[in-house]
């Protein structure tokens, strides 16, 4: 991505969600991504790259790297890292309640039905299967 997202640099908004999502092995995830494009604005909505998925594009990015461990005496954080970060972005609870749906439908599976609707197209992301 050659243009920065503004958000980052935005005030920070009156409400906020934060979603995380894992790769599913030996799925690619491309469709997916093509489908963020049109998701993401980088002012409302702003999309977190991770390691992970980066590499299973067979894509580099200059500095992108894994999360650090950090330890001390008797103390240690937990490290989660995730292959994609969605930042939605907003000042109402309800029209940001509905972006998560939203995202969630889109990239996790339901396990009863391998997707939603039965679709059975999986995005690589979570669980997920992918619709379009």
């Amino acid at each position: 991505m050659t243009t920065p997202q503004a958000g980052i640099l935005l005030p920070p908004p009156g409400l906020a969600r934060y979603l995380s999502f894992s790769l599913t092995p030996g799925v690619p995830s491309d469709d997916c991504l093509n489908a963020l494009c049109r998701l993401a604005d980088g002012e409302r909505t702003l999309v977190g790259l991770g390691r992970a998925l980066v590499s299973a594009l067979g894509a580099e990015i200059a500095g992108l790297r894994g999360f650090p461990t950090f330890a001390g005496p008797g103390r240690e954080l937990p490290v989660t890292p995730a292959a994609l970060w969605l930042w939605l972005r907003g000042d109402d609870r309800g029209e940001i309640l509905h972006r998560a749906a939203t995202s969630n439908r889109r990239y996790r599976a339901d396990p009863g039905t391998g997707g939603p609707a039965g679709e059975g197209r999986s995005s690589g992301f979570g669980n997920p299967y992918f619709r379009r």
